[in-house]
């Protein structure tokens, strides 16, 4: 709703181009009231709207986790529970909660950003670091133009826990209006933290194209001469290129210079 009560879809801009391509019967709308949050499924990625602080989620993709499409779900204690359908198979998983014998991978995930907005960026690499709760396998991928596909991976392989830097990747992604990066990891020992601390992104920008000057001609106010036509309804000229005037019209002004007309609005005159 708007300041004045009024229904709004403002709140959804900072989501319209990712969810540009969903439709109305591929995509589910959850009140949680657990998580203060609508969420908005279509087939394995969804979205929280945070109805505290009004601000959006990063992507959420349920399909890493369980493969398969949303096709409803529940409210059970307060909770939301899905229902996903995969090679004909209904399964049940409680939303925000890992499923039973799942993987411990860790997954951090940026919202879209558009990296240039006069224009376009080309992406050269990344460099991340980031903490590690044991020793294992992590990856930094980048996502751009709001696709749900990686386009380049970085991998990097921990000897053990802490903090850990990956080597700095050299790619080439021209022309890109978007990026998000997503971080995943390993994290069995919930006493440790498995966690991105900053990733930075090296490119260029690239501008748009100068649109040339637009030149807007102002048509000159409607005067009150009478312009003289030929047959055709065209307008005839001088010898001078002028445009020739019919002054036998001369138009009656008051006192004030203000033009004096009749009953039925038109302008008073003197032949």
């Amino acid at each position: 709703m708007d300041a004045v009560g009024k229904p709004s879809s403002e709140f959804a801009i900072p989501v319209a181009r990712a969810m540009r391509n969903w439709t109305t019967a591929d995509t589910k709308v959850f009140a949680v009231p657990d998580l203060k949050s609508v969420i908005y499924t279509n087939g394995g990625q969804a979205f929280a709207f945070n109805v505290t602080n009004l601000k959006w989620s990063s992507p959420c993709s349920v399909v890493t986790f369980a493969p398969g499409e949303i096709i409803s779900g529940v409210i059970q204690n307060r909770r939301l529970k899905i229902t996903i359908l995969a090679n004909g198979v209904f399964k049940l998983y409680e939303f925000d909660e890992p499923p039973t014998g799942s993987s411990t991978t860790y997954i951090a995930k940026t919202p879209d950003i558009e990296l240039n907005p006069a224009g376009r960026a080309n992406i050269l690499g990344i460099k991340a670091k980031f903490h590690t709760s044991e020793a294992g396998a992590t990856g930094i991928s980048v996502f751009t133009d709001y696709s749900q596909t990686a386009d380049k991976t970085i991998s990097h392989a921990a000897t053990g826990s802490g903090m850990q830097t990956s080597g700095k990747s050299r790619w080439y992604l021209p022309r890109r209006e978007a990026l998000a990066v997503s971080f995943v990891g390993i994290q069995s020992d919930f006493t440790k933290d498995c966690y991105p601390s900053r990733v930075a992104v090296f490119g260029t920008a690239e501008e748009s194209n100068n649109f040339a000057a637009l030149t807007v001609v102002v048509p000159p106010a409607p005067n009150l001469n009478i312009y003289l036509l030929d047959d055709d309804g065209a307008y005839l000229l001088d010898d001078d290129g002028a445009y020739l005037l019919d002054e036998s019209l001369i138009f009656l002004l008051d006192d004030d210079g203000a033009f004096l007309l009749d009953d039925d609005g038109a302008y008073l005159g003197e032949i």
